[in-house]
C-alpha cells in the first residue's frame, strides 16, 4: 500500500479506530465514533460525503458519518464481525456471493450481489522456463492457504507425466504470510520434488498476466466441498478469465449459473478425467469461441464498469434507500 500513488486519492493509514468498540454502550461508542469522525474531517479538510466500507470490524456504526452516503460491501463470507450494525446502518449493502448477500439482507432489504471486479493488467513479458514436456499447465495463488486440496493436485501431477505444472505464488515467509504452515509448507515441498513441476514463487501482476498467457491450461483445486460459502467465488479467476484460456477447478457456486465458462469439478475422478480432456481437444477448449467468451466476462466485469452498476443501483433505488436504523427510534441522538 506504501507504493501506490495517484493524483486524485489519499492513503491515509488508520490511527483513528477504537479498541474493544463492541464493548462500550451503544450510546456511548456512538458519541465516541462521532468525536473521532469530526477529527477525521477536520485532518481531511472536508466533510465526508459517501462512505464505502469493506471492513464491519471497525466505524460499524455507519451512521455516525452522518451527511454521507453509506455502502457496506463484504468481499468474504467468514468477515462478519458486526455484520447486523453495519449492515443496518448502511444504506446499501453489496457482496460478492449470494451466501454473503443472505447474510446481509435481514438486516438491510437493500443488500445486493455485485460480481468481483477485474483490474486491466498490461502484460511484462516474462518467459516461461523451457521445459521438456509436451504441455503447460499454471497455478497461480498462494499455496500455504488453508483452503487449498493437496490431493487433488498431487494426483493431477502424478496422472499427467507429459504436463509441465508452474506454481507460481508464494510459499515461504514473505508479502503474504507472517507465519507460515508446517502441514502447507510440507505439500509445497513434495509437489515440488517431481521433475515436471517447477515453483515460481511470487511474481508481479504484470509478470503474472504474461504467464497466464503462455500456458495451455489453467487450473486449481481450493476445498470447496468442505467450505462451500467461503469459497464460493475467488478474485484470481477474473484474471484466469482475461487470459482467454481454458481453466480446471473445483465448483465454484457463482459460476455453476454460468455455463461453460469454468470446467468445475466436484470429485478428484471427475476434476482428472476434465483436465485431461481440456489437454488431449485443444480445437474445443481453445477455440476462438471459447477464448472469446473468457476474455468478454473480465471485460464485462472490469471494476470501471461495476462501479458503473453501483451508481445505477444507487441512482433506480433513489428515496427508497431509507435506513434500516432511522425507521427505529433512536436513543442516542
Amino acid at each position: 500500500a506504501m507504493q501506490f500513488k495517484h493524483p486524485k486519492v489519499e492513503l491515509i493509514f488508520d490511527s483513528y479506530s477504537i479498541r474493544g468498540a463492541r464493548f462500550i454502550p451503544k450510546f456511548l461508542r456512538k458519541a465516541i465514533y462521532r468525536k473521532v469522525i469530526q477529527r477525521m474531517e477536520h485532518d481531511c479538510g472536508g466533510t465526508f460525503n459517501l462512505v464505502w466500507s469493506f471492513d464491519n470490524s471497525r466505524f460499524f456504526d455507519l451512521d455516525c458519518f452522518s451527511k454521507a452516503l453509506r455502502i457496506h460491501h463484504m468481499m468474504d463470507f467468514h468477515t462478519d464481525y458486526q455484520m447486523e450494525e453495519a449492515s443496518a446502518t448502511a444504506h446499501i449493502c453489496l457482496g460478492v456471493t449470494s451466501g454473503i448477500v443472505a447474510k446481509m439482507k435481514p438486516y438491510n432489504i437493500h443488500s445486493y450481489f455485485i460480481q468481483h471486479g477485474y483490474a486491466p493488467v498490461v502484460p511484462v513479458p516474462t518467459a516461461l522456463p523451457v521445459v521438456d514436456q509436451k504441455h503447460t499447465a499454471l497455478y497461480t495463488g498462494n499455496l500455504l492457504m488453508p483452503y487449498v486440496e493437496w490431493s487433488w493436485l498431487h494426483a493431477l501431477v502424478e496422472s499427467n507425466p507429459d504436463v509441465h505444472f508452474f506454481f507460481v505464488g508464494s510459499y515461504g515467509l514473505g508479502n503474504l504470510n507472517e507465519h507460515t504452515n508446517a502441514a502447507s509448507v510440507a505439500e509445497v515441498k513434495k509437489i515440488a520434488q517431481n521433475a515436471h513441476v517447477t515453483l515460481l514463487g511470487e511474481c508481479t501482476p504484470g509478470q503474472m498476466q504474461s504467464y497466464l498467457q503462455q500456458a495451455e491450461v489453467l487450473f486449481f483445486a481450493y476445498r470447496s466441498n468442505e467450505f462451500p460459502e467461503i469459497l464460493a467465488n475467488s478474485h484470481k479467476i477474473m484474471a484466469y478469465l482475461a487470459s482467454g484460456k481454458p481453466i480446471v477447478c473445483h465448483v465454484i457456486a457463482e459460476y455453476v449459473k454460468q455455463g461453460e465458462l469454468l470446467y468445475m469439478s466436484s470429485t478428484i475422478g471427475e476434476y482428472l478425467k476434465k483436465f485431461r480432456e481440456v489437454v488431449e481437444h485443444p480445437d474445443t477448449y481453445h477455440s476462438q469461441d471459447a477464448t472469446n467468451k473468457r476474455i468478454q466476462w473480465s471485460e464485462n466485469n472490469t471494476y470501471v464498469k461495476q462501479i458503473g452498476r453501483i451508481e445505477q443501483l444507487i441512482q433506480s433505488l433513489g428515496h427508497q434507500l431509507v435506513l434500516v436504523e432511522s425507521l427505529e427510534e433512536t436513543v442516542d441522538e
